[in-house]
């Protein structure tokens, strides 16, 4: 194709109905899954004369893993084919669907080490409950398949360990043996005869062989965005229905907004027209080669007034061509042009019939972007709906340029639109890095901070020490407080300030004593103490909220409840006073903290949610993580799992992207510890895995916490 190099399948001329119907789901089924690893279908049709259905793709570069058993391979390289394998099928089981015959022949390994499935001709659309195998291949089929039960996720769970166990078969010499008894444990789990005592997930077994082989498993794939086609049925039925009864010299527009799908599916179209039996000519308004010579190519010797032209971008063609696609629709062509919506007016020849690509129905899209940014709550995601117009190519589009952001507000997805990365040497004023710190956006601030870094002042100590803290180095925060305690004025709001900052690195570090003492110095700095009163000037008030909120968590991290209770309540009428939302949601979050660890759960959830709103309406990323992990505790403890995980899992992704490490770290350790309470073995030893990183780095209590998990 135009030199290309390409695979072409070629059905025999007496294919049966089974195979004909398999090979139009694997063409559907590639065509529809973007960005997934898997070959792109480039043309689908009969041949002119015979009428023998083909299909072009992409040519797949490697060695099948049953190629590479044959020519006695390293065991580690096949296994690590596997492991591979089984992390592509577990992004294809994210975008709900089931490949419904993996085996060794179907991978196919890359000199790069990257891995590739094909023969997607049993593939099933994964529906609640499982979807009907379509056929399989009994030497890695599971065995609930063979008494007439669905396809599942831990069916292909058992395809993938059965190609490991065939691996084992022929290398399992050249393995270590305590590789080797780590490989059989998990491949002997993947292949268990109940389906219930496999791993649960294509991704728990990817983890678990990548664990037994010493790899690095999923990273690259955990980040990567999965663009589900679920929502596309109907539109795609209605067209074809629309496409299917046109008469000769009939015409029509296929026109949408760019990014709202179009080419993708006019590509469905041109397969399913094809496989009606349709004569189906696919042209794509650029190329290098003259539009009538690409043209002739593409239609061969058949008669072009029996043909259905789709021709894509058609709006980006000179008239010339148009009006040379108009005179063969006149001589009794079909002809469907995509378009964008704003040249149809300017289209020669004849009127066309219109088919108007929708949007993507509000709840897939919604659902869409959730499973992009699970931290991104509702009333961003609606945002995010409004600003892409709800098309999935522009959604994309938008995501991309989030990737790795906090995200918290409407300004913050209007600003990274254009966002650049910090130039070096850039110089932002201190109060504006503070800012950045108080809204959780560390990773930007320590951007900013790197133009000071022979900068000794005591605010940009502060901005250190906050910066520190908030990636749970306290002792680094320490340093800097303590380096520049020499500085300070004998009074005043600076000297409050620099309190208030060593009792929150204090607190952070364990030593709730100290941490308790420094913040009662600032309230007196600022001329108050614990028992304060209303009335508070503005000014001062943000700083005594947050100097009361440090003393209440210390009373209630030393189980004085009652105490901290009263000194929390005290701290959250003196942000109310001070009309502060990113004030309030730090003091409301502190006493749902203090309520959640005196068991009084209602009060402490309603207080968590309010912060959870004030946080966001602020847009302090930090506390939204935080928030958000301490009510995934409450969530667990009244057995509510779904919401506990959901909550950990958004906690860790606005952690990550707001560079709150301390947050990452301890939503972490809460979700291998549910983990390992559900049985997901594999998803807990990757949370674990991800703390031993940094296990120097780990707290006191922390690091207790690992090695019990590591213990069990």
């Amino acid at each position: 194709v135009d030199g290309q190099l390409v695979a072409v399948k070629l059905l025999h001329r007496d294919a049966r109905e089974g195979q004909v119907l398999s090979l139009v789901r694997e063409a559907t089924v590639l065509g529809g899954v973007e960005g997934l690893g898997v070959p792109r279908v480039l043309h689908f049709g009969r041949l002119v004369g015979s009428g023998r259905m083909y299909m072009v793709r992409e040519l797949v570069v490697g060695d099948s893993l049953a190629d590479l058993l044959a020519t006695g391979a390293a065991g580690h390289r096949c296994l690590e084919t596997v492991a591979r394998a089984a992390e592509q099928i577990s992004l294809l089981h994210r975008a709900l669907l089931l490949h419904g015959d993996i085996k060794p022949a179907n991978i196919i390994a890359a000199a790069d080490g990257s891995v590739t499935l094909v023969d997607w001709g049993l593939a099933a659309r994964w529906h609640e409950g499982g979807a009907r195998p379509a056929g399989l291949t009994p030497r890695y089929a599971a065995p609930e398949l063979f008494v007439g039960e669905v396809l599942t996720p831990r069916a292909e769970v058992f395809a993938l360990g059965a190609s490991g166990a065939e691996v084992m078969a022929h290398a399992a010499a050249d393995l270590d043996d305590e590789v080797r008894v780590a490989v059989t444990h998990v491949l002997q789990r993947a292949t268990h005869r109940t389906a219930a005592e496999r791993y649960p997930s294509a991704d728990e077994f990817a983890q678990a062989l990548c664990h037994a082989l010493g790899l690095s498993g999923g990273a690259a794939v955990g980040r990567r965005r999965v663009w589900s086609i679920v929502g596309l049925e109907d539109v795609h039925t209605a067209l074809l229905r629309q496409a299917s009864a046109l008469p000769a010299s009939g015409g029509l527009l296929l026109a949408g907004a760019s990014g709202a799908g179009k080419t993708s599916l006019a590509r469905r179209l041109c397969w399913s027209l094809g496989v009606a039996g349709r004569l189906v000519v696919w042209l794509d308004a650029a190329g290098d080669a003259p539009f009538e010579q690409r043209l002739s190519r593409a239609l061969g010797a058949a008669a072009a007034t029996q043909a259905t032209f789709i021709v894509d971008d058609a709006h980006h063609l000179p008239n010339k061509d148009l009006q040379h696609l108009d005179g063969l629709r006149q001589r009794g062509a079909r002809l469907i042009l995509v378009v964008s919506p704003q040249t149809i007016a300017h289209l020669p020849g004849a009127t066309f019939a219109l088919f108007q690509l929708p949007p993507l129905n509000e709840q897939h899209a919604a659902a869409l972007v959730r499973r992009m940014i699970p931290s991104l709550s509702n009333a961003l995601v609606s945002h995010i709906l409004t600003r892409t117009g709800r098309l999935p190519g522009v959604m994309r589009a938008l995501i991309h340029k989030l990737e790795g952001s906090a995200v918290a507000t409407i300004e913050d997805i209007e600003r990274r639109l254009d966002e650049v990365p910090v130039p070096p040497g850039l110089v932002v004023e201190p109060a504006a890095i503070h800012r950045l710190l108080d809204r959780g956006r560390f990773d930007r601030a320590a951007d900013y901070l790197r133009a000071y870094r022979d900068d000794s002042s005591v605010v940009i100590a502060l901005a250190r020490a906050k910066l520190a803290t908030g990636r749970g180095k306290p002792q680094e925060a320490l340093s800097n407080l303590r380096a520049v305690q020499a500085q300070l004025p004998a009074s005043g709001k600076l000297l409050a300030r620099w309190s208030l900052q060593m009792a929150r690195a204090l607190l952070r570090k364990g030593a709730y004593h100290d941490a308790e003492e420094h913040a009662k110095e600032a309230l007196g700095q600022l001329g108050v103490g614990v028992e304060v009163k209303p009335g508070i000037e503005a000014a001062a008030g943000t700083l005594v909220a947050e100097s009361l909120a440090v003393c209440g968590l210390t009373q209630s991290l030393g189980a004085r409840h009652q105490e901290a209770a009263a000194t929390l309540e005290r701290s959250v009428m003196v942000a109310r006073e001070a009309a502060d939302e990113r004030t309030l949601a730090v003091t409301l979050g502190s006493l749902a903290f203090a309520l959640q660890r005196d068991d009084k759960l209602d009060e402490a959830q309603r207080a968590h949610e309010e912060a959870l709103a004030l946080a966001e309406a602020a847009g302090d990323a930090g506390h939204i993580a935080t928030t958000r992990l301490n009510l995934a505790g409450i969530h667990k403890t009244r057995g509510d799992v779904a919401a506990a995980l959901a909550h950990l899992e958004a906690a860790v992704d606005m952690g990550r992207r707001s560079g709150r490490v301390s947050t990452v770290r301890q939503a972490l350790l809460n979700l291998a510890n549910l983990n390992l309470y559900l049985g997901r073995q594999a998803r807990a030893q990757a949370s674990i895995d991800a703390l031993r990183a940094e296990r120097a780095l780990l707290n006191r209590g922390a690091l207790a916490q690992l090695l019990a998990l590591e213990a069990e």
